[in-house]
């Protein structure tokens, strides 16, 4: 693809993930302060009413390109929406479960074993936003599986720059003052929007 040769619609599709990413950072932290509260970790067993929005917000930033910019029935649209916002959030609810099992005082081999079954969710989830695309939006190559793998795998490092760059209300620089920083949710719109364009226009 021509990078010169991106138009108005172009800067459109790429600017949703960027605005869903803002609007659920804003809910994330709106909750986080206002009705869990900033001190101690909270926060991490809590019920968070805002994740159904950004969920649904995430599973957004990933289709529209495709709507937008390729002939998709709606029908294929609205059922992979149904598919991909129900798996997501079983997907925020089992990393959830396994986060807080990993700050327990639990032993070195049984962090060992959340860690590969965080590894393994991330996996899945990625396999399923691949395998709902192909089979409902759009046909692309077979990379695009780990390509969207990567994505997942992206957001710690994203924000963890993230929170160098701009410490917020955080007390330190660490993952999980990331986390609670929102950046996560930021970068999980973003970059699953950008590689939904990129797919589309077959950038990669």
């Amino acid at each position: 693809m021509n990078f010169n040769k991106i138009n108005k619609i172009d800067f459109f599709v790429l600017s949703i993930p960027v605005l869903f990413g803002a609007v659920s950072i804003l809910l994330w932290l709106a909750e986080i302060i206002h009705l869990v509260g900033w001190i101690g970790i909270e926060w991490i067993v809590k019920d968070l009413k805002s994740v159904y929005i950004i969920t649904l917000l995430a599973v957004l930033s990933y289709i529209l390109p495709i709507l937008i910019l390729s002939n998709v029935k709606p029908r294929n649209v609205i059922i992979s929406i149904i598919l991909l916002y129900l798996f997501s959030l079983l997907g925020y609810f089992a990393t959830k479960e396994i986060f807080r099992q990993l700050f327990d005082k639990i032993g070195y081999d049984t962090h060992v074993l959340y860690v590969w079954l965080l590894i393994f969710e991330v996996t899945l989830i990625a396999a399923i936003f691949y395998y709902v695309k192909q089979y409902f939006l759009l046909k692309s190559e077979r990379f695009h599986l780990m390509t969207i793998v990567a994505v997942f795998i992206s957001i710690i490092p994203a924000s963890l720059i993230s929170i160098e760059w701009i410490k917020g209300f955080a007390s330190t620089e660490s993952f999980v003052d990331s986390v609670k920083m929102g950046y996560p949710v930021f970068w999980l719109n973003v970059l699953l929007g950008w590689v939904s364009y990129a797919m589309v226009k077959r950038i990669i």
